[in-house]
């Protein structure tokens, strides 16, 4: 009896498919360093002018980034096979922002990707979704992308 395999050659992505896929992407996960404890979560965010920001509450991960900024951003979009996907990986340093028209850029940017992928049209005053939330603006030193989907049969 003969099985078919898959093998699925990787490749980098190009400058143009990192920026559309970090740009359209609904969910990305951040990676921070609590202590010596590696700490990893979902987040929504906007990438813009070459910068990653996204909200958050006070907890562990704004404790953690004020303590080392270093950060790792993972964006990662599948198709529909499941050796079909891309993804991107972004090290650089967190910055926390408050309240200020540079951080209220970004909560308006933020607001309008997901308002434009879920359908939302009621207008909420940015401010007002949760004014306890900091904004956080990740500064890339650093980013990489990899793909896959070339699937030939009877390759391991």
């Amino acid at each position: 009896m003969s099985r078919a395999c898959l093998h699925t050659a990787m490749r980098d992505l190009t400058d143009a498919e990192i920026d559309e896929l970090l740009r359209t992407e609904k969910v990305a996960h951040v990676a921070v360093v609590d202590g010596d404890t590696p700490y990893i979560g979902p987040l929504s965010y906007v990438y813009a002018d070459g910068v990653i920001a996204f909200r958050t509450k006070e907890g562990r991960r704004l404790d953690a980034i004020r303590t080392n900024p270093r950060v790792a951003v993972e964006v990662t979009r599948t198709g529909p096979g499941a050796a079909e996907w891309s993804t991107v990986l972004v090290t650089g340093v967190a910055q926390v922002m408050r309240h200020g028209s540079e951080a209220a850029g970004y909560v308006s940017q933020i607001l309008a990707k997901y308002r434009a992928a879920y359908g939302v049209v009621e207008h909420m005053p940015d401010w007002l979704i949760d004014p306890g939330a900091s904004v956080v603006r990740i500064v890339p030193e650093e980013i990489t992308g990899r793909g896959a989907g070339d699937t030939r049969p009877g390759r391991f």
